[in-house]
Parts: structure tokens; sequence; C-alpha cells
């Protein structure tokens, strides 16, 4: 039974995360985005984490099936599901200096994408 479980992480999602890193202005929108292998981004929930400098991973938002929830964030971050690619996007719009942080997304809230670092930098 041993020799078998190698092929049970086969299976399992592989969220990879583009740009790994991006440099916006104060004011700039930002586009994140995590591309899913080996699961259906239709019927998952997607998680959304906030790592600011010293400090632990913040969920943002769940994107459930059918709405998003946000957690600690207002609009101006947004999360959209592309069907077509097996992708979900996380805009940030009216960037603050606040929101400089690594942004991971993750489904199960066990399985993690590679991280995107979001420097902002002033006008």
């Amino acid at each position: 039974v041993e020799e078998f479980q190698p092929l049970m992480w086969m299976w399992y999602p592989v969220l990879t995360q583009s740009p790994a890193q991006v440099t916006v202005r104060v004011g700039q929108t930002v586009h994140l985005l995590c591309a899913m292998k080996n699961g259906e981004m239709e019927k998952i929930h997607l998680h959304w984490y906030q790592r600011r400098p010293g400090q632990g991973n913040r969920q943002i938002i769940t994107h459930y099936q059918n709405h998003v929830q946000r957690y600690y964030v207002t609009e101006r971050f947004g999360s959209k599901k592309n069907l077509t690619d097996n992708s979900c996007t996380l805009t940030i719009t009216d960037v603050h200096v606040t929101d400089s942080s690594i942004y991971t997304c993750a489904v199960y809230s066990t399985i993690f994408g590679t991280g995107t670092v979001v420097t902002v930098i002033g006008k």
C-alpha cells in the first residue's frame, strides 16, 4: 500500500501564481493570477490570504461557487474565477501603500499557491 502513496499526490490540486512579484504605484490597479491544475475551479472554494511584513497569513477572501466573502478588506479587493482556463484573479483597485504584502491563494485551507509579492510605491 505504501508504494502507491506518491501516486495519490498526482491528483491533488496544484496552484501556480503569477506574477511572482509586482511593483505598482499608489492609486493603480493590480491583478494577481492563481491557476489551478488537478481540480475544477467551478466547484472549489478558493481562498486568498494576505501576509504583511512581520505578520502571519490572514484570510481576506473566500470565493465560493456563487459568491465572494471578504474579510478585513473593502470592495477594492475583488476575486473573479475564469472557468475557461481554470484560474482565479485577485484584483486590487486604488492600491494603497498598506496593500504591500505577499498574496497567496489556497484551496482546502491546506494547499497553497506559490504567492505573489506586491510592493506599492508612492505616486
